[in-house]
């Protein structure tokens, strides 16, 4: 909790602002039940309103000047707890002065000044001098400008220990003092550092390919025209289900030869037919068998004629035949330029089908990491820019053979993918993680900033008031590195907002 004021007017209405954040994360915290007492005045009532999450506006009267402690009671989504405020100072004048840093700030001043003008009456006096002795003036001026008058003026630069020298010396100093609603505007998170299992990692560089079942292209089995179109592109269809019907472009002899093979069609089914009903009406006198070879005859000239119509169907008098064209796999319909009544060609691809749930890492692999590919416990593959990643990662199999126009090794993972974040096609780095039971202190790349080429990051020392810290490094895994110097354990240090902390360091 932090508690905001300004002049505090004893028997005047007083307005305060609070702010509430998880101690953990710095984030604010919102849906809070809240009420206040004062230690020392039971009947002091506070009119409390939420203005935004984790920022409450107090409204009260204090009656006198006496320092009093303010218990807090809040009741949320994390529990109940109880926070005292301690020594809220009626009366008390916030912007008072310090008279002595004032003293020395203006005795600084006044001296500054008077060397100025001791510094230019000396140099006209050389300049007047040099008239009849130049060589004497030429030694008084050396000696003024190495008298030593400004450098006693300048601020010094310091450096201790293992702290870095250069960036120092061009700051006021290492602490930035950013406002809470500031933080809560930046989202500026916070965490903890400590001990951790560090696993060192390799990366590679792949591409992302389709799995085996995770694309189909659709061809015409011959030249034709486009009866109809049945889907959309982007549409989303099931294995078997139809896409298009292509009709075929026959000449006179073809459509001939179809006719005489409907012909013989129809006569078998109607020859079949026939017999049926005759020996269906002998049923009494007839043999079973001979009924049931008479119904199985019926039943596959059905089946015939019925396939045959399916295939060679009658379009405006004339013969034709239509083919279906149906989905081999379950996916989306990606981009076609297709139009009812089209011409194909024989073999010409007319749809591509993608089912992205499980893709194929293709990755390039060299002899000097080989030994990490065999001993690494867990991979992760994440896009160039870092936007997504997928830790549902499987080594499908080890290299075998080598290229031996660059000797490099294909190596293949299969990688889960439900959301379609991972697209065909993509570069992808895959990180090789190997098992280690060293432990040490590591902290997230995203809280690691640069300043003045040094890494750096910034610790949160009380709830406005953070420090820049200049880091000593270790080995990075791609997703956090290894602390050698510049932190402890147990420091709270900003994870998210570090840029923006880092423009007001800059600023001020």
């Amino acid at each position: 909790m932090l508690l905001k004021y300004t002049h505090l007017d004893p028997g005047q209405p007083a307005e305060l602002t609070l702010f509430v954040s998880d101690i953990n994360t710095n984030r604010p915290i919102k849906d809070l039940q809240i009420s206040i007492k004062s230690t020392r005045d039971a009947a002091q009532v506070f009119e409390i309103t939420a203005v935004e999450p984790g920022i409450y506006r107090l409204k009260t009267v204090f009656a006198d000047t006496l320092t009093t402690d303010l218990n807090v009671t809040i009741r949320g989504g994390l529990g109940s707890d109880l926070i005292q405020l301690k020594a809220i100072e009626p009366g008390k004048d916030m912007a008072e002065e310090h008279p002595e840093e004032q003293s020395s700030a203006g005795s600084g001043a006044w001296t500054v000044l008077w060397m100025l003008l001791a510094f230019l009456a000396g140099v006209i006096m050389t300049i007047l001098f040099a008239r009849k002795r130049p060589k004497a003036a030429t030694a008084v001026l050396i000696a003024l400008l190495f008298s030593g008058f400004p450098v006693q003026n300048l601020p010094p630069a310091e450096a201790h220990g293992d702290e870095p020298h250069g960036p120092e010396g061009n700051h006021i100093g290492s602490d930035v003092l950013i406002p809470k609603e500031t933080q809560f505007l930046f989202d500026v998170t916070v965490a903890k550092s400590g001990i951790d299992a560090f696993a060192p990692s390799i990366t590679l560089f792949g591409t992302i390919i389709p799995g085996a079942m995770g694309k189909a292209t659709i061809q015409s089995p011959f030249a034709g025209r486009l009866r109809s179109v049945r889907v959309k592109v982007g549409e989303q269809v099931k294995a078997g289900q139809v896409l298009a019907i292509v009709e075929q472009s026959v000449d006179a002899g073809t459509s001939i030869n179809w006719q005489s093979e409907r012909n013989a069609v129809d006569a078998a089914f109607t020859a079949a037919k026939k017999d049926y009903e005759r020996l269906n009406n002998l049923s009494d006198i007839v043999a079973k068998r001979d009924l049931d070879e008479a119904t199985a005859r019926l039943q596959q000239a059905t089946e015939n004629r019925d396939l045959f119509n399916r295939l060679y169907q009658d379009s405006a008098g004339k013969n034709a035949r239509f083919i279906p064209l149906t989905a081999p796999i379950t996916g989306r319909v990606e981009p076609f330029n297709l139009a009812q009544g089209a011409m194909v060609a024989a073999g010409e691809t007319m749809f591509t089908l993608l089912n992205p749930a499980k893709v194929i890492v293709e990755a390039q692999l060299y002899d000097k990491d080989a030994d990490a590919l065999r001993d690494a416990k867990q991979f992760q593959i994440e896009c160039s820019n870092n936007d997504h990643l997928s830790r549902a990662v499987r080594l499908l199999a080890l290299p075998n053979s080598i290229n031996p126009t660059n000797q490099s090794q294909k190596v293949l993972f299969e990688v889960d993918n439900p959301d379609g974040d991972f697209k065909i096609g993509e570069f992808v780095n895959i990180k090789l993680f190997r098992q280690t039971s060293q432990r040490q202190l590591t902290i997230p790349n995203s809280a690691i900033t640069e300043i003045s080429g040094m890494p750096a990051v910034f610790i949160k020392q009380s709830a406005e008031r953070y420090t820049l810290r200049y880091l000593n490094t270790g080995q990075d895994n791609g997703s956090s590195t290894v602390i050698l110097k510049g932190m402890e354990e147990g420091e709270r240090f900003v994870t998210a907002g570090t840029y923006q902390l880092k423009m007001v360091y800059f600023n001020q």
